[in-house]
């Protein structure tokens, strides 16, 4: 008996997409704090796991122990919301805000919690941060909600910096990212590249690129990928920068949800979180969207991170998800 071709394709399309599947495990993180839970913020480094919620913090160590920190036994507010997490070197950073008011940078060392404020401690621009970085050479990055962005400088006693970003005086912080010796910083308009290898004070060592330059207006999140270029993920596609010029890939470019609000880079694939699935996407091949029917705990990612051995760690609005895959290189 001869197939038509329209079955055909659709068994080729079939087989396509259970092998591709077929190459990532998912699997949900089953704890009581974290089930059902809007997971706002993730971090890892070394086996060290760090899964944030409204208030509460959950770390899984690589000794299998874990530990839960909430206001009852940590400076965390009960009334605010964590913005961001980050692990560099065993410390834990963690920042959090509410609809008025911002708390500052908390740091836990594995033994005890400190809290540093502006105007207390020097260096810190504003206590209103949503966004941490930490580099390749582990210095902490802290974006704020407006006027640019604060560094941990290694120091005894620890010490801060900050930049002024007169673009983010007025447009609102999205998302940061350091590539080399260059901060990139996302905004509700646009992108700025701040250039730390160079000392200015006529901002000559800030580029800012605002719609229509840049091909759209809010800059969700940032990532390098291969070779050296910057892919920002946007309401309408990723923006991708050459080191010249700005080019949006879509549908055609084999994206499949938007708007693309957080991208990891992995070897030679993009993982892509949107409100409506995570995906896996390559330049040379065709991938899909990942989804609840696949086995993630909720349908909108909230928080990604991924480690060096290639796992991704996905949030979302019903709990925390782990992905395995056997196609990183």
């Amino acid at each position: 008996m001869k197939l038509k071709p329209i079955l055909l394709l659709f068994l080729f399309v079939f087989l396509a997409s259970s092998a591709h599947s077929a190459d990532f495990k998912i699997q949900r993180i089953d704890h009581p704090l974290l089930c059902d839970r809007i997971i706002y913020a993730v971090a890892e480094e070394n086996g060290m796991v760090v899964w944030a919620t409204d208030n509460r913090l959950v770390v899984f160590y690589k000794d299998g122990s874990s530990r839960t920190f909430d206001s009852k036994n940590s400076p965390l507010i009960e009334a605010a919301n964590i913005s961001a997490v980050g692990i560099c070197e065993g410390s834990i950073w963690v920042t959090q805000i509410n609809f008025s008011n911002g708390y500052g940078i908390f740091r836990f060392d594995g033994e005890k919690w400190d809290v540093f404020k502006d105007p207390e401690k020097e260096g810190i621009l504003s206590n209103r941060v949503l966004k941490i970085h930490v580099d390749d050479d582990k210095v902490v990055w802290f974006g704020h909600e407006f006027q640019g962005a604060t560094r941990m400088v290694e120091a005894i006693p620890l010490k801060f910096s900050n930049t002024k970003i007169l673009h983010l005086f007025r447009n609102r912080l999205l998302s940061i990212y350091m590539q080399m010796t260059h901060l990139w910083m996302g905004s509700v308009n646009g992108v700025v590249r701040y250039r730390s290898e160079i000392e200015s004070n006529y901002y000559l060592n800030v580029d800012t690129w605002k719609f229509p330059e840049f091909p759209a207006k809010a800059a969700y999140c940032i990532t390098e990928y291969l070779h050296n270029r910057i892919f920002v993920g946007t309401d309408t596609g990723l923006a991708v920068f050459d080191g010249k010029n700005w080019q949006l890939l879509k549908k055609k470019a084999g994206i499949k949800a938007l708007p693309v609000l957080h991208a990891v880079n992995c070897g030679n694939d993009l993982w892509l979180g949107s409100p409506v699935g995570v995906q896996c996407w390559n330049e040379k091949r065709p991938s899909r969207l990942l989804t609840k029917e696949d086995g993630l705990p909720g349908q909108r990612i909230t928080a990604m991170a991924r480690n060096r051995a290639g796992k991704i760690f996905i949030g979302t609005e019903s709990g925390a998800c782990v992905i395995e895959t056997t196609d990183i290189e």
